[in-house]
Protein backbone atom coordinates (compact mmCIF):
# COMPACT_ATOMS: atom_id res chain seq x y z
CA UNK A 1 0.00 0.00 0.00
CA UNK A 2 1.30 3.37 -0.48
CA UNK A 3 2.41 5.76 2.36
CA UNK A 4 2.64 9.19 2.93
CA UNK A 5 4.40 11.84 5.02
CA UNK A 6 2.54 14.67 6.86
CA UNK A 7 3.35 17.99 6.39
CA UNK A 8 4.08 20.89 9.23
CA UNK A 9 1.99 24.29 9.16
CA UNK A 10 4.98 25.79 6.95
CA UNK A 11 4.97 22.85 4.77
CA UNK A 12 8.19 20.93 5.95
CA UNK A 13 8.24 16.78 6.15
CA UNK A 14 7.82 16.11 9.71
CA UNK A 15 8.91 12.71 11.19
CA UNK A 16 7.03 13.38 14.49
CA UNK A 17 5.01 10.12 14.44
CA UNK A 18 1.26 12.19 14.88
CA UNK A 19 2.00 14.06 11.64
CA UNK A 20 3.45 11.22 9.60
CA UNK A 21 1.24 8.64 10.34
CA UNK A 22 -2.15 8.12 7.98
CA UNK A 23 -5.10 7.71 8.08
CA UNK A 24 -7.75 5.74 6.16
CA UNK A 25 -10.93 6.35 5.07
CA UNK A 26 -13.25 3.54 2.99
CA UNK A 27 -13.84 4.12 -0.43
CA UNK A 28 -15.83 2.35 -3.47
CA UNK A 29 -15.05 3.17 -7.01
CA UNK A 30 -16.70 1.37 -9.70
CA UNK A 31 -14.12 -0.46 -12.56
CA UNK A 32 -15.23 -1.93 -15.76
CA UNK A 33 -12.71 -3.56 -17.55
CA UNK A 34 -12.16 -5.99 -20.71
CA UNK A 35 -15.09 -8.27 -21.09
CA UNK A 36 -15.75 -9.45 -17.34
CA UNK A 37 -17.39 -8.12 -14.19
CA UNK A 38 -15.50 -6.40 -11.93
CA UNK A 39 -16.41 -5.91 -8.46
CA UNK A 40 -14.13 -2.45 -7.48
CA UNK A 41 -13.34 -1.27 -3.60
CA UNK A 42 -10.89 1.52 -2.85
CA UNK A 43 -9.10 2.81 0.20
CA UNK A 44 -8.77 6.45 0.63
CA UNK A 45 -5.15 7.59 1.82
CA UNK A 46 -5.64 10.89 3.75
CA UNK A 47 -2.28 12.77 4.79
CA UNK A 48 -1.25 14.82 7.31
CA UNK A 49 -2.32 19.02 7.34
CA UNK A 50 -2.57 20.93 3.52
CA UNK A 51 1.09 22.39 2.62
CA UNK A 52 -0.52 24.49 0.14
CA UNK A 53 -3.08 26.11 1.21
CA UNK A 54 -3.58 28.09 -2.01
CA UNK A 55 -5.07 25.28 -4.05
CA UNK A 56 -8.56 25.69 -4.54
CA UNK A 57 -11.17 23.71 -3.25
CA UNK A 58 -12.64 21.52 -5.97
CA UNK A 59 -14.43 18.14 -4.87
CA UNK A 60 -12.20 14.96 -5.45
CA UNK A 61 -13.56 13.94 -8.69
CA UNK A 62 -10.77 11.16 -8.31
CA UNK A 63 -12.88 9.62 -6.00
CA UNK A 64 -16.62 9.00 -7.18
CA UNK A 65 -18.38 7.17 -4.31
CA UNK A 66 -20.79 4.23 -5.15
CA UNK A 67 -22.69 1.42 -3.67
CA UNK A 68 -20.08 -1.26 -2.89
CA UNK A 69 -22.26 -3.97 -4.57
CA UNK A 70 -21.94 -1.76 -7.62
CA UNK A 71 -21.61 -4.36 -10.69
CA UNK A 72 -20.55 -3.35 -14.29
CA UNK A 73 -20.46 -5.58 -17.87
CA UNK A 74 -19.03 -4.68 -20.68
CA UNK A 75 -18.24 -6.67 -24.03
CA UNK A 76 -15.96 -4.92 -25.96
CA UNK A 77 -15.86 -5.31 -29.92
CA UNK A 78 -12.80 -6.94 -31.61
CA UNK A 79 -11.13 -4.58 -33.10
CA UNK A 80 -10.73 -5.81 -37.12
CA UNK A 81 -6.32 -6.17 -37.46
CA UNK A 82 -7.17 -6.10 -41.32
CA UNK A 83 -3.65 -4.03 -43.37
CA UNK A 84 -5.85 -1.33 -44.74
CA UNK A 85 -5.50 -0.64 -49.12
CA UNK A 86 -5.74 3.12 -48.55
CA UNK A 87 -4.24 3.57 -45.04
CA UNK A 88 -5.54 7.10 -43.76
CA UNK A 89 -2.29 7.78 -42.37
CA UNK A 90 -0.35 8.93 -45.58
CA UNK A 91 3.59 9.30 -44.05
CA UNK A 92 6.10 11.93 -46.02
CA UNK A 93 9.45 12.12 -45.02
CA UNK A 94 10.58 15.88 -43.69
CA UNK A 95 13.33 17.71 -42.36
CA UNK A 96 13.61 17.13 -38.24
CA UNK A 97 14.79 20.19 -35.98
CA UNK A 98 18.07 19.17 -35.51
CA UNK A 99 20.98 19.65 -37.41
CA UNK A 100 22.35 15.89 -37.23
CA UNK A 101 18.94 13.88 -38.22
CA UNK A 102 20.63 10.58 -37.09
CA UNK A 103 21.85 11.94 -33.59
CA UNK A 104 20.27 10.98 -30.87
CA UNK A 105 20.16 14.21 -29.27
CA UNK A 106 16.84 15.07 -28.24
CA UNK A 107 13.73 13.93 -25.89
CA UNK A 108 10.92 11.87 -26.63
CA UNK A 109 7.86 13.53 -28.31
CA UNK A 110 5.25 15.29 -26.27
CA UNK A 111 1.99 16.12 -26.99
CA UNK A 112 0.88 19.50 -25.70
CA UNK A 113 -2.54 20.56 -24.46
CA UNK A 114 -2.78 22.72 -27.15
CA UNK A 115 -2.58 20.14 -29.93
CA UNK A 116 1.06 20.59 -30.72
CA UNK A 117 3.93 18.52 -30.44
CA UNK A 118 7.44 19.18 -28.66
CA UNK A 119 10.82 18.14 -28.64
CA UNK A 120 13.92 18.97 -26.31
CA UNK A 121 17.38 18.96 -28.46
CA UNK A 122 20.77 19.08 -27.25
CA UNK A 123 22.82 20.09 -29.98
CA UNK A 124 25.82 22.52 -29.87
CA UNK A 125 26.93 22.42 -26.30
CA UNK A 126 23.19 23.81 -25.29
CA UNK A 127 19.32 22.58 -24.93
CA UNK A 128 15.96 24.18 -26.51
CA UNK A 129 12.67 23.25 -27.16
CA UNK A 130 11.52 23.08 -30.64
CA UNK A 131 7.49 23.53 -31.17
CA UNK A 132 5.69 22.37 -34.12
CA UNK A 133 1.62 22.96 -34.96
CA UNK A 134 2.15 20.62 -38.33
CA UNK A 135 5.18 18.84 -38.09
CA UNK A 136 7.18 20.69 -40.86
CA UNK A 137 7.31 24.17 -39.29
CA UNK A 138 9.16 24.38 -36.00
CA UNK A 139 9.72 27.03 -33.55
CA UNK A 140 12.71 27.13 -31.17
CA UNK A 141 12.41 28.53 -27.67
CA UNK A 142 16.48 28.28 -25.73
CA UNK A 143 16.19 27.05 -22.21
CA UNK A 144 17.55 27.88 -19.10
CA UNK A 145 21.40 26.63 -18.60
CA UNK A 146 22.81 24.59 -15.34
CA UNK A 147 20.18 21.82 -16.32
CA UNK A 148 20.09 18.56 -18.63
CA UNK A 149 15.98 18.50 -19.14
CA UNK A 150 14.16 15.54 -20.79
CA UNK A 151 10.91 16.33 -19.10
CA UNK A 152 8.07 18.84 -20.34
CA UNK A 153 4.68 20.03 -20.06
CA UNK A 154 3.10 22.90 -21.75
CA UNK A 155 -0.12 24.48 -21.30
CA UNK A 156 -0.82 27.42 -22.82
CA UNK A 157 1.29 30.37 -21.22
CA UNK A 158 2.41 28.03 -18.63
CA UNK A 159 5.37 25.76 -19.34
CA UNK A 160 7.36 23.53 -16.86
CA UNK A 161 10.70 21.31 -17.72
CA UNK A 162 12.34 18.93 -14.70
CA UNK A 163 15.94 16.85 -14.81
CA UNK A 164 19.02 16.92 -12.83
CA UNK A 165 21.30 20.32 -12.37
CA UNK A 166 24.52 20.01 -14.48
CA UNK A 167 27.63 20.54 -12.66
CA UNK A 168 29.91 23.24 -12.41
CA UNK A 169 31.74 22.19 -15.66
CA UNK A 170 28.22 22.33 -17.22
CA UNK A 171 28.75 19.33 -19.21
CA UNK A 172 27.13 16.24 -16.57
CA UNK A 173 24.40 15.58 -14.27
CA UNK A 174 24.94 14.52 -10.75
CA UNK A 175 24.68 10.70 -11.14
CA UNK A 176 21.86 10.93 -8.03
CA UNK A 177 21.22 14.10 -7.82
CA UNK A 178 17.23 15.62 -6.73
CA UNK A 179 15.96 17.39 -9.77
CA UNK A 180 15.51 21.04 -10.33
CA UNK A 181 11.53 21.88 -11.36
CA UNK A 182 11.81 25.36 -13.43
CA UNK A 183 8.71 26.52 -14.22
CA UNK A 184 7.93 29.66 -17.19
CA UNK A 185 4.16 31.67 -16.76
CA UNK A 186 5.57 33.90 -20.10
CA UNK A 187 6.46 30.77 -22.90
CA UNK A 188 9.62 30.62 -22.03
CA UNK A 189 10.65 33.82 -22.02
CA UNK A 190 11.73 33.68 -18.24
CA UNK A 191 11.85 31.24 -15.94
CA UNK A 192 11.44 30.45 -11.99
CA UNK A 193 12.78 27.34 -9.86
CA UNK A 194 9.72 25.81 -7.90
CA UNK A 195 11.55 24.55 -4.67
CA UNK A 196 11.47 20.34 -4.03
CA UNK A 197 11.75 19.39 -0.48
CA UNK A 198 13.16 15.61 -1.00
CA UNK A 199 12.10 14.78 2.35
CA UNK A 200 14.38 12.86 3.51
CA UNK A 201 14.37 12.12 7.82
CA UNK A 202 17.85 12.02 9.96
CA UNK A 203 20.42 8.97 8.58
CA UNK A 204 19.01 8.46 5.74
CA UNK A 205 20.00 9.54 2.00
CA UNK A 206 17.71 9.59 -0.88
CA UNK A 207 19.38 8.21 -4.43
CA UNK A 208 17.38 9.99 -7.32
CA UNK A 209 17.27 7.38 -10.08
CA UNK A 210 15.23 9.57 -12.43
CA UNK A 211 12.24 11.30 -13.21
CA UNK A 212 9.12 9.02 -14.47
CA UNK A 213 6.37 11.41 -14.98
CA UNK A 214 5.57 15.25 -15.57
CA UNK A 215 1.89 16.29 -15.38
CA UNK A 216 -0.26 19.34 -14.39
CA UNK A 217 -4.09 19.69 -13.52
CA UNK A 218 -5.20 23.00 -12.85
CA UNK A 219 -2.79 24.64 -10.46
CA UNK A 220 -1.18 21.28 -9.31
CA UNK A 221 2.33 19.80 -10.10
CA UNK A 222 3.01 15.92 -9.68
CA UNK A 223 6.12 14.63 -10.11
CA UNK A 224 6.60 10.80 -10.43
CA UNK A 225 10.23 9.73 -9.34
CA UNK A 226 12.26 6.90 -8.87
CA UNK A 227 14.26 6.70 -5.69
CA UNK A 228 16.40 4.88 -4.02
CA UNK A 229 16.87 4.75 -0.18
CA UNK A 230 20.55 4.86 1.78
CA UNK A 231 20.34 4.04 5.74
CA UNK A 232 23.13 5.34 7.72
CA UNK A 233 23.04 2.70 9.96
CA UNK A 234 26.42 3.01 11.71
CA UNK A 235 25.45 6.56 12.36
CA UNK A 236 21.86 5.84 13.19
CA UNK A 237 23.72 3.20 15.52
CA UNK A 238 25.61 5.53 17.19
CA UNK A 239 23.51 7.96 18.07
CA UNK A 240 21.21 5.57 19.63
CA UNK A 241 23.88 4.96 22.17
CA UNK A 242 25.01 1.49 20.91
CA UNK A 243 28.19 1.87 20.20
CA UNK A 244 30.43 4.41 21.11
CA UNK A 245 31.85 5.32 17.53
CA UNK A 246 31.32 4.44 14.12
CA UNK A 247 34.95 3.86 13.55
CA UNK A 248 34.53 0.66 16.07
CA UNK A 249 32.35 -1.32 13.45
CA UNK A 250 33.74 -4.11 10.67
CA UNK A 251 30.77 -5.00 9.15
CA UNK A 252 27.63 -4.38 8.77
CA UNK A 253 25.16 -7.31 8.20
CA UNK A 254 21.25 -7.09 7.10
CA UNK A 255 18.86 -9.79 8.62
CA UNK A 256 15.13 -9.85 8.25
CA UNK A 257 13.97 -7.19 10.99
CA UNK A 258 16.96 -6.70 12.26
CA UNK A 259 20.81 -5.16 11.72
CA UNK A 260 24.05 -7.27 12.84
CA UNK A 261 27.46 -5.61 13.54
CA UNK A 262 30.54 -7.18 13.25
CA UNK A 263 32.87 -4.77 15.77
CA UNK A 264 36.27 -4.49 15.35
CA UNK A 265 39.08 -6.40 17.41
CA UNK A 266 41.34 -4.82 19.67
CA UNK A 267 44.61 -5.24 20.60
CA UNK A 268 44.82 -8.11 22.83
CA UNK A 269 43.61 -10.21 19.82
CA UNK A 270 40.28 -12.03 21.02
CA UNK A 271 37.31 -12.31 19.17
CA UNK A 272 35.65 -9.46 17.49
CA UNK A 273 32.09 -9.25 19.69
CA UNK A 274 29.01 -9.46 17.45
CA UNK A 275 26.03 -7.41 17.70
CA UNK A 276 22.06 -7.87 16.84
CA UNK A 277 19.92 -5.23 17.15
CA UNK A 278 16.20 -5.12 16.54
CA UNK A 279 15.13 -2.26 14.20
CA UNK A 280 12.30 -2.08 16.55
CA UNK A 281 15.38 -0.88 19.02
CA UNK A 282 16.52 1.99 17.25
CA UNK A 283 13.09 3.93 18.03
CA UNK A 284 12.33 5.50 14.56
CA UNK A 285 9.87 7.53 13.25
CA UNK A 286 7.38 6.42 11.18
CA UNK A 287 9.03 8.02 8.15
CA UNK A 288 12.26 6.15 8.74
CA UNK A 289 10.81 3.23 9.55
CA UNK A 290 8.96 3.25 5.95
CA UNK A 291 11.97 4.38 4.51
CA UNK A 292 13.71 1.29 6.35
CA UNK A 293 11.65 -1.22 5.06
CA UNK A 294 11.70 0.48 1.13
CA UNK A 295 15.30 -0.23 1.23
CA UNK A 296 15.14 -3.40 3.19
CA UNK A 297 12.68 -4.70 0.33
CA UNK A 298 14.56 -3.07 -2.34
CA UNK A 299 17.91 -5.11 -1.65
CA UNK A 300 16.49 -8.29 -0.93
CA UNK A 301 13.56 -8.83 -3.12
CA UNK A 302 15.04 -7.35 -6.50
CA UNK A 303 13.55 -4.33 -7.20
CA UNK A 304 16.42 -0.96 -7.94
CA UNK A 305 14.31 0.87 -6.04
CA UNK A 306 10.79 2.61 -5.46
CA UNK A 307 8.07 5.24 -6.54
CA UNK A 308 7.57 8.64 -5.03
CA UNK A 309 4.96 11.07 -5.98
CA UNK A 310 5.80 14.86 -4.96
CA UNK A 311 3.23 17.09 -5.56
CA UNK A 312 2.23 21.21 -5.40
CA UNK A 313 2.28 24.12 -6.86
CA UNK A 314 4.38 27.56 -8.21
CA UNK A 315 5.82 27.34 -4.42
CA UNK A 316 7.15 24.49 -3.76
CA UNK A 317 6.83 20.53 -3.97
CA UNK A 318 7.26 17.88 -0.77
CA UNK A 319 6.32 14.03 -0.77
CA UNK A 320 3.15 12.78 -1.28
CA UNK A 321 3.42 8.95 -1.83
CA UNK A 322 6.04 6.34 -1.52
CA UNK A 323 5.01 3.10 -3.59
CA UNK A 324 6.77 0.16 -3.53
CA UNK A 325 6.62 -1.15 -6.87
CA UNK A 326 9.09 -1.75 -9.67
CA UNK A 327 10.12 1.40 -11.54
CA UNK A 328 10.37 0.11 -15.22
CA UNK A 329 6.78 -0.78 -14.76
CA UNK A 330 5.08 2.28 -13.93
CA UNK A 331 3.29 4.78 -15.99
CA UNK A 332 1.43 7.87 -15.06
CA UNK A 333 -1.85 10.68 -16.61
CA UNK A 334 -2.42 13.89 -15.71
CA UNK A 335 -5.97 15.54 -16.56
CA UNK A 336 -7.72 18.83 -16.23
CA UNK A 337 -9.74 16.42 -13.06
CA UNK A 338 -6.38 15.07 -11.40
CA UNK A 339 -3.74 12.40 -11.69
CA UNK A 340 -3.90 8.36 -12.19
CA UNK A 341 -1.09 6.38 -11.60
CA UNK A 342 -0.58 2.26 -12.74
CA UNK A 343 2.31 0.69 -10.62
CA UNK A 344 3.38 -2.62 -11.99
CA UNK A 345 5.02 -5.38 -10.17
CA UNK A 346 7.89 -7.11 -11.51
CA UNK A 347 6.03 -10.60 -11.54
CA UNK A 348 2.59 -9.55 -11.31
CA UNK A 349 -0.38 -7.01 -12.17
CA UNK A 350 -0.78 -3.38 -11.84
CA UNK A 351 -2.52 -1.41 -9.26
CA UNK A 352 -4.08 1.62 -9.71
CA UNK A 353 -4.09 4.58 -7.74
CA UNK A 354 -6.18 8.30 -8.66
CA UNK A 355 -6.00 11.54 -7.11
CA UNK A 356 -7.42 14.83 -7.52
CA UNK A 357 -4.60 16.90 -6.22
CA UNK A 358 -1.63 14.84 -6.39
CA UNK A 359 -1.33 15.00 -2.35
CA UNK A 360 -4.37 12.09 -1.02
CA UNK A 361 -4.32 9.29 -2.96
CA UNK A 362 -7.01 6.22 -3.66
CA UNK A 363 -6.74 2.97 -4.37
CA UNK A 364 -8.35 1.36 -7.16
CA UNK A 365 -9.10 -2.10 -6.66
CA UNK A 366 -9.47 -3.84 -9.21
CA UNK A 367 -11.03 -7.85 -9.53
CA UNK A 368 -9.59 -9.88 -11.62
CA UNK A 369 -6.58 -7.70 -11.57
CA UNK A 370 -5.40 -6.11 -15.00
CA UNK A 371 -1.95 -5.39 -16.37
CA UNK A 372 -1.88 -1.72 -17.60
CA UNK A 373 -0.06 1.19 -19.23
CA UNK A 374 -1.52 4.24 -19.17
CA UNK A 375 -0.90 6.37 -22.46
CA UNK A 376 -1.85 9.64 -22.17
CA UNK A 377 -4.94 11.87 -21.86
CA UNK A 378 -7.34 13.38 -24.88
CA UNK A 379 -9.14 16.73 -24.87
CA UNK A 380 -7.98 17.19 -21.30
CA UNK A 381 -10.34 14.45 -19.02
CA UNK A 382 -10.27 11.22 -21.27
CA UNK A 383 -7.63 8.83 -20.26
CA UNK A 384 -6.73 6.06 -22.55
CA UNK A 385 -5.15 2.76 -21.33
CA UNK A 386 -2.82 -0.37 -23.04
CA UNK A 387 -4.89 -3.24 -21.09
CA UNK A 388 -2.01 -6.63 -21.79
CA UNK A 389 -3.76 -10.15 -22.33
CA UNK A 390 -2.38 -12.90 -22.54
CA UNK A 391 0.28 -13.31 -25.43
CA UNK A 392 -1.95 -13.39 -28.48
CA UNK A 393 -4.40 -10.05 -27.45
CA UNK A 394 -4.32 -6.35 -26.24
CA UNK A 395 -7.61 -3.90 -25.05
CA UNK A 396 -7.47 -0.28 -25.95
CA UNK A 397 -9.77 1.08 -22.85
CA UNK A 398 -10.91 4.91 -22.38
CA UNK A 399 -11.98 6.26 -18.89
CA UNK A 400 -12.03 9.04 -16.79
CA UNK A 401 -10.86 10.25 -13.31
CA UNK A 402 -13.16 8.71 -10.97
CA UNK A 403 -15.50 6.89 -13.49
CA UNK A 404 -15.57 3.45 -14.70
CA UNK A 405 -12.99 2.67 -18.02
CA UNK A 406 -14.36 1.41 -21.03
CA UNK A 407 -12.96 -0.91 -22.87
CA UNK A 408 -12.70 0.55 -26.04
CA UNK A 409 -11.48 -2.12 -28.49
CA UNK A 410 -9.60 -5.48 -28.09
CA UNK A 411 -6.77 -6.98 -30.43
CA UNK A 412 -6.79 -10.48 -31.23
CA UNK A 413 -3.54 -11.74 -32.76
CA UNK A 414 -1.60 -7.96 -32.43
CA UNK A 415 -0.16 -9.08 -29.17
CA UNK A 416 1.37 -5.78 -27.43
CA UNK A 417 4.35 -7.46 -25.52
CA UNK A 418 6.26 -4.62 -23.85
CA UNK A 419 4.52 -3.48 -21.08
CA UNK A 420 7.24 -0.66 -20.47
CA UNK A 421 6.83 0.95 -23.78
CA UNK A 422 3.57 -0.36 -25.44
CA UNK A 423 3.47 1.68 -28.22
CA UNK A 424 0.51 3.86 -27.90
CA UNK A 425 0.67 7.68 -28.59
CA UNK A 426 -2.30 9.94 -27.54
CA UNK A 427 -3.65 13.30 -28.97
CA UNK A 428 -5.59 16.05 -30.04
CA UNK A 429 -6.84 14.24 -33.37
CA UNK A 430 -6.78 10.35 -31.72
CA UNK A 431 -4.46 7.37 -30.77
CA UNK A 432 -1.89 5.85 -32.81
CA UNK A 433 -0.34 2.76 -31.93
CA UNK A 434 3.05 0.47 -32.87
CA UNK A 435 2.83 -3.13 -32.82
CA UNK A 436 4.86 -6.27 -33.29
CA UNK A 437 3.26 -9.12 -35.25
CA UNK A 438 3.64 -12.37 -33.81
CA UNK A 439 6.76 -13.80 -34.59
CA UNK A 440 10.29 -14.81 -34.08
CA UNK A 441 11.30 -10.47 -33.78
CA UNK A 442 7.92 -9.72 -32.01
CA UNK A 443 10.05 -6.77 -30.31
CA UNK A 444 9.98 -4.67 -33.29
CA UNK A 445 7.29 -2.59 -34.30
CA UNK A 446 6.07 -4.35 -37.62
CA UNK A 447 2.62 -2.16 -37.68
CA UNK A 448 1.30 0.68 -37.18
CA UNK A 449 -2.21 1.57 -35.98
CA UNK A 450 -4.45 4.80 -36.63
CA UNK A 451 -7.90 5.51 -34.57
CA UNK A 452 -9.86 8.56 -34.02
CA UNK A 453 -12.23 6.84 -31.11
CA UNK A 454 -10.48 3.80 -30.39
CA UNK A 455 -12.65 1.34 -31.83
CA UNK A 456 -12.54 1.22 -35.33
CA UNK A 457 -8.83 1.01 -36.07
CA UNK A 458 -6.80 1.79 -39.58
CA UNK A 459 -3.33 -0.46 -40.12
CA UNK A 460 -0.57 -0.70 -42.16
CA UNK A 461 2.78 -2.05 -42.60
CA UNK A 462 5.88 0.29 -40.89
CA UNK A 463 7.86 -0.75 -44.42
CA UNK A 464 5.13 0.57 -45.91
CA UNK A 465 4.74 3.28 -44.41
CA UNK A 466 8.31 4.67 -43.79
CA UNK A 467 10.18 2.87 -46.91
CA UNK A 468 12.42 0.60 -44.45
CA UNK A 469 12.13 -1.87 -41.54
CA UNK A 470 12.41 0.18 -38.03
CA UNK A 471 14.09 -0.84 -35.16
CA UNK A 472 12.48 2.28 -32.64
CA UNK A 473 9.60 4.58 -33.37
CA UNK A 474 8.93 7.35 -31.70
CA UNK A 475 5.38 8.90 -32.40
CA UNK A 476 3.31 11.96 -31.26
CA UNK A 477 -0.26 13.19 -32.30
CA UNK A 478 -0.68 16.76 -32.58
CA UNK A 479 -4.24 18.40 -33.73
CA UNK A 480 -4.35 17.56 -37.42
CA UNK A 481 -1.57 15.59 -38.15
CA UNK A 482 0.64 12.66 -36.45
CA UNK A 483 4.68 12.94 -36.40
CA UNK A 484 6.97 10.13 -36.37
CA UNK A 485 10.92 9.96 -35.55
CA UNK A 486 11.73 6.68 -36.90
CA UNK A 487 15.31 4.43 -36.31
CA UNK A 488 16.11 1.59 -38.79
CA UNK A 489 16.70 -1.66 -38.02
CA UNK A 490 19.59 -3.09 -40.41
CA UNK A 491 20.86 0.50 -42.01
CA UNK A 492 21.54 3.68 -40.60
CA UNK A 493 18.39 4.92 -42.17
CA UNK A 494 16.98 7.27 -40.10
CA UNK A 495 14.25 10.01 -40.60
CA UNK A 496 11.05 12.44 -39.56
CA UNK A 497 7.89 11.73 -40.94
CA UNK A 498 4.54 13.16 -40.66
CA UNK A 499 1.43 12.43 -41.55
CA UNK A 500 -1.91 14.34 -42.23
CA UNK A 501 -5.16 13.39 -40.46
CA UNK A 502 -8.13 14.17 -42.28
Amino acid sequence: MPSAVGHDETGETSDEPDSAKPTWRPLTVLLAVAIVALLVGATYLVAGGDAFEIWDSTPDTCAVEAQASSVGTIAPPVASQTLSTEPILQWRRVEPPVDDPSAYAYSDLHSTDDGRVAVIVDEDGGHRLELTADGVEWEAHPLPQGVDPRHVHISSDRWIIVERALDDSGTGAGSFAFPRVLLSNDRGATWTEVPLDPGTPLFFEDGYMGTIGLHVAADRVLLVSYIWPYPQFAELIADRGFIDSTNDIEHLGLGTHSTTMWMRADESGEDAPVIEISHDELGLSPRQELLLNRWVAAVTSGPDGYVRTYSGDANGLSVTGDFDFDADLVSSVGTRDGFVLSLGERQGESRLFASADGREWSEVEVDPPIRTHLAGARGGDTVWAVIFGDESSTSFASFRCGQAPRTAAVLEGLAILRPHDPGLAVGASGLSVTVPIRSERSTYPDRLGWSADGIVWDWQTAVDAFGFEPNRIRIAVGDGFVLANVYGRFTEDHGWFVAEVP
